[in-house]
């Protein structure tokens, strides 16, 4: 009661009403729970972290006083008709806007769930034929991606996909459980692949129409309506619902009489990969009932598990959706003895064993033997490198790395040793350690990067390489630090 309404977050999305105005409380599922009137004016609510946001008048369950009963969707359409008239000519005209600001192809990424079923729809409505655009992370339900194709051949619309393929069950021993505070999954599963698909088929770039929303987290509600991601070059998102609530959308569907994902019948409040971390208990026992490929990932976790001390009440506890558990998660698994040994070996780095007096020469070794192909492929982003016939070394004009690992460095300078060896150092460990997300391809505007499927890693054409470095920034997925 009182401050304690104001922990269900959810106004009106215009911000609008003002203090006086009478209010109805609804919790996640859009449930009336409080009637009252409003303490706060809409854009305060959202503002401010404490204080009287409703002076509820009545709370709990609402009964007839505020619904009727006994209404149907029919009943709830014709009721919210004006409000979604609004919201709809908006977003349309907010989608004949961007695509005539911006002289791009025009694309919807579709991932099978309501919100893009909705963006799709508002597209369509627009006037405009997009095509259609689905990446599929190889951990989707066989329903989704069923969805995605009927889709596509009801509107007959082209659909492009970019498969990701087995890229998770490839990296889940290397990074371990996905968790809500480390969603590597995410970065080559989706990020990669989109990055890859926009480089075969929109070099010149893509307005891809996105169903995000504000209200699915804090960091989606910073977001504008219109973004780029540093991290996919080429495409420029748009969203045409970003202020509407799950509400809005669902009645928009209902009013186009659409079909929509059967797995929203069968209980999941949201669409993505089955095994995502931001589950909460409840929709992975729904995953258990309906995905027959849920026992491998079940089978994976329990033998994580006892590998690190662990057992099968750390797996049906749910604890694996953490890197690092909350406090009160924490103090249970504690308690329980549910604390895993998950420390890593220690990486590959690099250790200086001489420097001349005048520091113009570097002697050094890495902690490992290296893969001298691996290893100086990727080393053409400094400079160009040799390799010599039976693969037992690599040099440049200025260094030299044998298999072994041994290192011989010159420069003009001090300064320049140094820099050269730390250049080394990040470059040879993000040979070792690259994963093969893909997101690399996007940054070289020479298209001299590839994924190599024989490894999943990226490499280098050499012919096309002129060295810029621009492939060896941050990466989204691996931190290439030296570990020394």
């Amino acid at each position: 009661k009182g401050a304690n309404v104001l922990a269900c977050g959810i106004i009106d999305a215009d911000k609008d009403f003002k203090i006086g105005d009478e209010v109805i409380v609804l919790n996640e599922d859009h449930y009336p729970i409080a009637f009252g009137s409003a303490r706060m004016c809409g854009k305060d609510m959202l503002k401010e972290k404490r204080g009287l946001a409703v002076k509820t008048r009545k709370s709990g369950i609402a009964k007839g006083d505020i619904l009727k009963g006994g209404q149907k969707w029919d009943d709830v359409l014709k009721a919210n008709k004006n409000i979604m008239r609004k919201r709809t000519d908006s977003a349309k005209k907010f989608i004949c806007r961007v695509i005539k600001k911006n002289d791009l192809p025009v694309a919807v990424s579709f991932s099978g769930g309501k919100d893009s079923l909705a963006t799709l729809l508002l597209v369509l409505e627009a006037g405009f034929k997009p095509k259609l655009i689905f990446i599929n992370t190889g951990i989707e339900f066989d329903e989704t991606v069923e969805h995605v194709y009927d889709i596509a051949k009801k509107y007959d619309l082209e659909l492009i996909v970019e498969e990701a393929i087995d890229s998770f069950w490839k990296n889940v021993d290397h990074f371990g459980p996905p968790a809500k505070d480390f969603r590597w999954c995410c970065k080559t599963c989706k990020l990669g692949p989109i990055v890859k698909l926009i480089q075969k088929n929109f070099l010149g770039g893509v307005l891809s129409f996105i169903g995000q929303r504000k209200y699915e987290s804090q960091q989606r509600s910073k977001k504008g309506q219109i973004w780029v991601n540093p991290w996919v070059p080429g495409q420029l998102g748009a969203s045409p619902i970003q202020h509407w609530t799950s509400l809005h959308v669902w009645l928009y569907i209902f009013s186009k009489g659409v079909e929509y994902n059967k797995l929203y019948e069968r209980g999941f409040e949201r669409i993505g990969c089955w095994l995502c971390p931001a589950s909460d208990i409840a929709e992975l026992d729904l995953v258990k009932r309906y995905n027959k490929h849920y026992e491998k990932w079940n089978d994976f976790l329990l033998d994580y598990a006892k590998k690190r001390g662990g057992g099968k009440k750390w797996v049906e506890l749910g604890l694996w959706r953490w890197k690092k558990l909350p406090k009160d998660l924490s103090l249970i698994a504690e308690k329980e003895g549910l604390v895993l040994n998950d420390k890593k070996e220690e990486g590959l780095k690099f250790q200086p064993t001489h420097i001349s007096a005048d520091g113009l020469e570097m002697k050094g070794n890495f902690t490992q033997d290296l893969n001298i192909e691996r290893v100086g492929n990727l080393l053409n982003a400094i400079g160009k490198v040799e390799i010599d016939g039976k693969k037992q070394f690599c040099t440049s004009d200025q260094f030299t790395i044998s298999k072994n690992g041994n290192v011989t460095i010159d420069g003009k300078n001090k300064e320049e040793v140094k820099i050269l060896a730390r250049e080394l150092e990040r470059t040879v460990i993000r040979a070792s350690d690259c994963v093969g997300c893909g997101v690399c391809i996007g940054r070289c505007k020479q298209h001299a990067i590839f994924i190599n499927e024989q490894d999943n890693r990226a490499w280098i054409d050499e012919e096309k390489c002129i060295h810029c470095q621009a492939c060896l920034g941050p990466c989204v997925v691996v931190d290439f630090s030296p570990y020394s």
